[in-house]
């Protein structure tokens, strides 16, 4: 039961930050691959792209969580292999995962912006890993990179001049 008002999202990913208490093995069975996948793997944009201020605490609370216990040896152990994977997200504009999260779907995840120059919302296509290429400057890539332009564009957004 719930409100008309309720919200019902991941917190995780709306910190930037990784699953953990076995949400990757018990999220799926509960709603289903496709949304457990869309919560997940758009994380990595959200954290690349929201005020640090805003993500730190929540940062460095899930690096002492995993520091703690055995974790996905892909997941970051440290504020700098975190800072790492957002400085990857941030130099490409994109994220992208190779079966880590949830293991056989790989994912890819573009972000939009408003016209604010503020992240409103992220593009993900996701797939079996044997067959779905995440390649920078592939044929999936160019085409999710268009349409979070366009989108942008849409929605105010003026890209900075290059």
């Amino acid at each position: 039961i719930a409100s008309e008002n309720a919200r019902f999202g991941f917190v995780f990913a709306r910190r930037g930050i990784v699953p953990e208490a076995c949400s990757s093995y018990f999220l799926p069975r509960i709603v289903g691959i496709s949304t457990a996948a869309e919560w997940c793997f758009t994380g990595r944009v959200f954290g690349a792209y929201l005020p640090r201020a805003q993500t730190l605490p929540f940062i460095q609370r899930e690096l002492e969580r995993a520091a703690a216990r055995e974790a996905d040896p892909e997941l970051p152990r440290t504020l700098e292999a975190y800072d790492a994977i957002c400085a990857e997200v941030r130099a490409y504009g994109a994220a992208r995962i190779h079966g880590g999260v949830l293991p056989g779907i790989n994912a890819m995840s573009l972000p939009v912006f408003d016209a604010n120059a503020q992240l409103c919302l992220v593009l993900i296509a996701l797939g079996a890993q044997s067959t779905f290429d995440t390649s920078w400057s592939g044929p999936l890539e160019r085409r999710l990179r268009l349409a979070a332009q366009q989108l942008s564009a849409d929605l105010g957004y003026v890209a900075a001049p290059a």
